[in-house]
C-alpha cells in the first residue's frame, strides 16, 4: 500500500469508515478500547479525504489514510485472496481489518 511507510512497521489495525461525518466522528468512541484491547497495534483509520480533520488529532491514531474501495477486500490486507477457489498467501498488509460500515447497502449481509 503505497500510504505506507517504514515508520509505519510493527503490527497494525485498519479501521476503515468512509461513509458521513457522523459515522467517521462516532467511530472515534471505540479508538480507546481498541488501543486499550491491541495495545501494540498502530491503529490507521481509513476515511474520505474531506474527513480526515476530524481524525487527524486524535491521540489514538497512528495515521489517516485516503479510503480506496480496494480496502473491502479484508482477506487480500490481512494477507489472504479470497479471489480464487482457494485461499493463497500473499502480502499482508494490515493483521486486523474492520470495515464499520458493512452493515450497509453497499455490502448487503442479509
Amino acid at each position: 500500500m503505497d500510504y505506507l511507510s517504514e515508520e509505519d512497521d510493527g503490527k497494525k489495525i485498519l479501521y476503515v469508515i468512509p461513509g458521513e461525518e457522523s459515522d467517521v466522528f462516532l467511530s472515534t468512541s471505540l479508538f480507546e478500547s481498541l488501543h486499550e484491547t491491541y495495545p501494540d497495534h498502530k491503529l490507521f483509520v481509513a476515511t474520505n479525504k474531506i474527513y480526515f480533520d476530524i481524525l487527524s488529532a486524535n491521540e489514538y491514531v497512528h495515521k489517516v489514510l485516503p479510503y480506496d474501495k480496494s480496502m473491502y477486500d479484508v482477506y487480500s490486507l490481512e494477507g489472504f485472496s479470497n479471489r480464487r477457489s482457494h485461499v493463497s498467501k500473499q502480502e499482508k498488509i494490515f493483521d486486523i481489518v474492520f470495515v464499520a460500515n458493512t452493515n450497509t447497502s453497499i455490502i448487503p449481509n442479509y
